[in-house]
């Protein structure tokens, strides 16, 4: 499915609507299941500890992102800064549905 995402950019033709909607549908069903496996995987099994580095990083990646989104001097830095808030926006999708583990068990 990427592939195709990626073949579309590379070849640069427009895209028409018959063949963005299906790969939309298909890129949101495939972020969903990697919600899923991650909370399966994951949850209960990282400390607090883990847990909220991982969400300091990811508001920090936010931050610098957004930082460097609205900096005057070049486009490739804002393309840098939109990349980072992109990814760090996903993460935090996905870390979300992780729980950590509960203090009573060590």
């Amino acid at each position: 499915m990427f592939v195709a995402l990626i073949l579309i950019i590379v070849l640069g033709k427009p895209i028409i609507a018959a063949v963005a909607v299906p790969l939309f549908v298909a890129t949101i069903l495939q972020f969903g299941f990697i919600i899923a496996l991650a909370a399966q995987t994951v949850s209960g099994r990282l400390s607090q500890r883990i847990f909220l580095i991982g969400v300091l990083v990811i508001i920090a990646t936010i931050v610098v992102g957004v930082v460097l989104m609205f900096q005057p001097l070049t486009p490739t830095v804002f393309n840098l800064g939109f990349a980072l808030v992109l990814i760090a926006l996903l993460a935090f999708n996905v870390w979300s549905h992780i729980t950590p583990r509960s203090e009573g068990h060590h």
